[in-house]
């Protein structure tokens, strides 16, 4: 192959590889981000207070039994917040604090520790409550979602926080 030749085919390789990659091509325009809608914006709000709500009250990992600054904690649920349902979302009974090492092996093994656990604190007859209420598809208004927020920021308020 000539130089000419090489350089061209250099020159085509790269522009495939950023048009396969997304950078650079005039072709292919950016996606534009969509805007949060209000009932996104409000789970968010909701998710961060509950969240800090559920690592105060419990204070340590429930599985591991490891407290900060040794460990970073997280808000695990037992039915995820996937789920089709609002109901379990911000059930305080839905969930626990762990590790982040627990919380990974919580989503990753069939020996389940959070679940003997919340099994632990609730019995058999709030379990299938909440198991039905897991199965139960309910999607909250963003204005009762901000609420739940509310009420979660001023439930984290009153334990000095």
């Amino acid at each position: 192959m000539g130089e000419t030749t090489m350089k061209a085919w250099a020159e085509a390789i790269e522009r495939q590889m950023k048009r396969d990659s997304g950078m650079g091509d005039i072709s292919r325009p950016k996606p534009k981000r969509r805007k949060k809608s209000d009932r996104t914006k409000a789970k968010e709000y909701a998710d961060s207070w509950f969240s800090l709500f559920i690592r105060k009250r419990d204070g340590r990992c429930v599985t591991c039994k490891r407290k900060p600054p040794d460990v970073i904690l997280e808000c695990s649920h037992l039915y995820g917040k996937g789920s089709s349902s609002d109901l379990v979302r911000w059930d305080v009974r839905n969930a626990a604090t762990q590790c982040k090492g627990c919380h990974f092996h919580h989503h990753t093994s069939t020996n389940k520790p959070l679940t003997d656990y919340i099994f632990g604190r609730l019995g058999q007859d709030e379990m299938d409550e909440l198991w039905l209420r897991s199965k139960t598809v309910s999607k909250f208004s963003a204005d009762t979602i901000k609420a739940f927020g509310d009420s979660f920021r001023d439930r984290v308020k009153e334990m000095g926080g």
